[in-house]
């Protein structure tokens, strides 16, 4: 989550908002399919809740660190 937070700051100092705007609406918005899948309870149950919200914060910093160094 920092990464994310950090690499959003760069992004709005670059003058270049759309990037992180979409990333993080598409891989946010994915985080209820993502948590109704791993909750189930042959899976992980309620903890599958927050491991969606975590594996999505993981997923969002290291693809917006990735596309920072692109530009």
């Amino acid at each position: 989550m920092c990464l994310e937070i950090i690499t959003t700051g760069a992004f709005k100092g670059l003058g270049r908002t759309y990037i992180p705007s979409i990333i993080i609406t598409i891989l946010t918005g994915a985080r209820v399919p993502l948590a109704y899948f791993i909750s189930r309870p042959e899976m992980l149950g309620l903890n599958g809740v927050w491991w969606s919200i975590t594996l999505s914060s993981i997923l969002k910093g290291t693809l917006m660190i990735s596309l920072l160094y692109l530009y």
